[in-house]
């Protein structure tokens, strides 16, 4: 996306303009996760014999998919609030004793 003479560059800035006025920090208020069904992943992994869940608990820029007090960049505060991906899954994943849950970071 910030990589100039990409194609992902190119269709940013077509589409929302220069990343001056419009970079990463401007796509959370449209994150609304509206279709998101963590049940839904629950039933996907047990049907696909998964014995570990390893949801990104944040991402490499530091976006933090749950509430956190280290930094109001995180989906709690900026995105939908009922999206907590890390703590969706772990209520989901409690309780069931052939899976392991585990998170991840991506921050570099």
């Amino acid at each position: 996306m910030y990589i100039q003479g990409t194609p992902e560059f190119e269709h940013h800035v077509k589409t929302y303009g220069p990343h001056k006025d419009f970079g990463y920090k401007d796509f959370i208020p449209m994150f609304r996760a509206e279709k998101f069904q963590p049940e839904e992943w629950i039933r996907l992994f047990k049907k696909a014999g998964a014995r570990y869940v390893v949801p990104v608990a944040e991402h490499h820029d530091g976006f933090q998919m749950y509430k956190s007090e280290i930094s109001h960049w995180n989906a709690f505060e900026m995105g939908p609030k009922r999206w907590q991906s890390v703590t969706n899954m772990t209520h989901l994943c409690s309780g069931r004793q052939s899976w392991t849950l585990s998170v991840d970071s991506l921050r570099m």
